[in-house]
This record gives structure tokens, sequence and C-alpha cells, in this order.
């Protein structure tokens, strides 16, 4: 669905959202204001203004979801979100959904719920929410099409504009009816529901800006400020609409907070990837795998417990391994680990007591391979004869006492018949670099753990050494 904006000025990108009944002509003079330094994008949020209504939910989520749509389409990143009322409401749950696109937020006269509306303001709202729905349930009870009352403000005419100008019949039958009227109302009586706790996700600069007399508890503007880290309040003198009744004050704090927080692209990315897990280097052409390494106790002291792969498998039939395999699409490593594991050994979840993560092993063939260390609770030997031959166990205490074998094998780049040789100095007399890899082996028994199993175990082992006190 395509939202009408109205765009001015050259810059980083500055997306205005607009308040409940309101459309991107309520900033007028924010447009005129910072379109000087950035570019500025006042939407109209779906349902509202020029934009259609659509067939989507009507929920700040999905607003939302608009607003990434949107962005998506321009190609625009590092964004300046400033939000209005219901449009502070999205703008605050856009930026908790997706932080990566956002550089500085401003939030005017949002709240987290609907408790955050004066009485005065909300209990009129939700008894004429309710009179809509009966109205609209009840059509021969309602006294006729009426036009929607603007819940926010007063319109400003439209000024310079970008985007398709034409009024869809769709729209125009949407507009100002009791469908709309009670889709607006509906907003403010039932949402947003953002948990205090939600807001310590954010990490970019954040303004809380409101009015004195607004309609916003002050109480509850002041929790917002507290629960985001790091975030500026400004109070305005004047109620609900100080971006168009205090437009000189209000575009000064804001620009007062944008000059401060102003900052390299070295700094955001700082800021943003502060908290970033590193991922795999050519992951696209490589695979995930996790395994279980699984303790189990037998007569008072803990073992490990080994499977024997079915010698009608394709892949490493008959070799001694841990329960795991290939993680899926949309799961994790370790839902992975216990999803493997309790196919193979035909076991309940919560037989299954994660103790922690083990070092990753990423093989010459770039497989990576992600152990979890678990106990198996109330294990009774069962496992699934299409996988497994059988399974054995071998006391942890063994392993702690015998270091295995290991060997030594040679890694070498083999370029492909295609490969560009032309491009690179000395063409096919390049010398590549020659690696090693090094293979383990433990034999216990009969049983012989050897290749990524007996590598894995062997890092594991030697941390248990080590927080023991015990010499490598």
């Amino acid at each position: 669905m395509k939202l009408y904006y109205r765009e001015s000025g050259k810059g980083q990108p500055m997306i205005l959202l607009h308040g409940n009944g309101e459309d991107g002509t309520y900033f007028e003079k924010q447009i005129r204001f910072f379109s000087k330094k950035y570019r500025v994008i006042a939407i109209d949020t779906r349902g509202h203004g020029k934009s259609p209504r659509g067939t989507a939910p009507f929920t700040l989520e999905q607003f939302a979801e608009d607003l990434k749509n949107f962005l998506d389409d321009k190609k625009l990143r590092r964004i300046i979100l400033l939000g209005f009322s219901d449009g502070g409401n999205i703008a605050l749950t856009f930026a908790l959904h997706y932080p990566e696109y956002v550089d500085r937020l401003i939030l005017n006269g949002a709240n987290l719920n609907p408790f955050g509306v004066i009485s005065s303001v909300q209990l009129p709202i939700a008894a004429e929410y309710e009179l809509c729905r009966f109205r609209r349930m009840a059509p021969k009870l309602s006294g006729g099409k009426k036009t929607v009352k603007r819940a926010a403000g007063n319109k400003m005419p439209a000024g310079k504009t970008a985007g398709s100008e034409k009024q869809p019949e769709e729209r125009e039958r949407y507009k100002g009816s009791l469908e709309q009227k009670t889709e607006l109302l509906g907003l403010m009586v039932k949402e947003p529901w953002i948990h205090p706790s939600e807001l310590k996700k954010l990490k970019m600069p954040v303004l809380v800006i409101a009015g004195t007399e607004d309609m916003i508890r002050d109480g509850h503007t002041r929790h917002i400020h507290r629960a985001i880290p790091g975030s500026r309040l400004k109070l305005i003198r004047g109620d609900h609409f100080i971006a168009l009744k205090k437009s000189a004050e209000f575009n000064h704090a804001v620009a007062a907070f944008l000059h401060a927080t102003e900052g390299s692209m070295t700094m955001t990315m700082k800021r943003l990837w502060a908290d970033r897990h590193p991922g795999r280097l050519d992951h696209e052409d490589g695979v995930d795998f996790s395994v279980l390494v699984p303790l189990v106790k037998k007569d008072g002291e803990y073992h490990l417990l080994f499977e024997v792969r079915s010698d009608v498998l394709k892949s490493q039939p008959g070799e001694v391994c841990f329960p795991g395999g290939a993680v899926e699409p949309g799961e994790t490593r370790k839902e992975a680990a216990i999803r493997e594991t309790m196919e193979e050994l035909g076991i309940y979840e919560n037989q299954i007591d994660m103790i922690a993560p083990l070092d990753i092993l990423i093989t010459p063939a770039n497989m990576g391979v992600y152990p979890f260390l678990a106990e198996l609770k109330g294990y009774r030997g069962t496992f699934s004869a299409e996988e497994v031959d059988h399974i054995f166990t071998v006391p942890l205490k063994w392993f702690l006492a015998h270091e295995p074998e290991s060997y030594s094998t040679e890694v070498q780049t083999i370029p492909g018949k295609d490969f560009p040789f032309e491009l690179i100095p000395n063409g096919e007399e390049y010398h590549w670099r020659k690696g090693k890899y090094k293979v383990m082996f433990y034999q216990y028994e009969n049983q012989v753990i050897w290749g990524m199993t007996a590598k894995i175990l062997h890092s594991f082992i030697q941390r248990c050494k080590e927080e023991m006190g015990m010499k490598k």
C-alpha cells in the first residue's frame, strides 16, 4: 500500500508522524523550519488524510509496519523520527521493533497505555467509542452519516506535496464515515500497550517533549523519560498541541536536541552495534549444526553419553557422535540442539536441563558446529532406531584422566577451473597458503571417538580442568 506524503528539503531524512485523525499538514510549520537542514517527510498514516485505509488491521503495530515498508521502498535509513500523539506511539513502537532504522527519536505527547491520558479526556472518548460501536451494530438507530471529528488540533492548509493527488473512491467512502470514526476512537481506547521495561532497549538519543497542560498525564510523560536510558525531557507551556500552537518554541527545542546529538557515522555505528553478537563470515556458503553434549548420572557419578549412528544413514554411518543436526530456518541454534536430541533419543524437552553453550567449531569445509552442554534427567536409554544404532556412556572422570591422540592434516586451497587468475598477482603461480587441521582420537574400550566430536569433547574437558585447577 502506498502512503501519501509531503516532502521538502535535503539532508538526513526526518520523518514526521501526525496524531489521531490528523494528517501531515499538522506539521506545516515544522516542514518549513526543518527542511532548511533536513529532508523532511510528513506521512499520512493508513486511513488518514490522503492515504488509503486498505484491508490490513487498523492498529499501531500495523502503522509501524507500514512505516517500515515506506522506508524500505524509499531506501531510507538513519532517520530522525518525530511522532506526535498517536504518531508518537507509532514512532515508539517502530523504534522498539526496528532500532537499526532510527538515528534519533522525538516523542511528542506519546503514551504507553490508554491510562496515560487524563480521565477528563479519556472517559468521553471511551463513551463516544462505545456509542459508535453500538451505532455500527444497529444501523437503524444511527442518525445518518456524520463527519468524523478530528481527535487532535485543527487542520492546516496543505503545503508543497509529494505523492499521488488522486482521491480513490474507496478512500472517499471511508473518509468521514462511521467506520473511520469508530476505528480512530478505538485506537485511543485500546492502544497502545507498551511495558515500561521495554524502553530500556532504546539506545538512540531520545527527546520526550510535551505541554505543561498536556492531555497526557505529567507523571506518565516523566515516567517515559525516566524509563528510556539517557533520554532528555522538555516541557513547554501549553496543551497537547504545542507543535502547532507554540511552533517557534517547539521547533527550537527539537533543533537544540538535534544539534546536541549530532554524530558521525562511526558514532552511530558504535551506538547501534555496541551489543551486537558477531556473526560468521561466508555463512551463506556454509551450514550451521547444533549438537548437545549430554551428561547423565549413573551410579552416583556423571557420564557423557554418545550415539553410534545407524549404518543405513547416508552421512557418517557407524560413527560415534553427540546428538544433533542442522539448524533449520526460523529456529535458534539452542532450539536446534534440543529438537535434534528429543528426536534422536526419544525424550521430552523437560528432561533436558541446559547448562551452557560451549566453544564453537568452524571446520575447513565452512561448517559451523554449535555445542551446548546439558544434563539429561530421567533418561532410560531410549533412542530412535532410524538414526541411532546404539548408545553408550563414558565416565567424565575417564576423560579428565586421559588425553586424546592428536594428528595433523594439511588443508590447502584448490581454485576451480573458472577462477580468474588474471586478477591476482602471479596468476596461476600464486602461492596459496597451506594450513594445518588437527584431528583427535579418544579410544575407550572398543569405541573410537574422533573428528569433530573429539574436538568438541576435548575443548569441554580442558575447560573442566581449568575450573578444577587441574594441569592441562
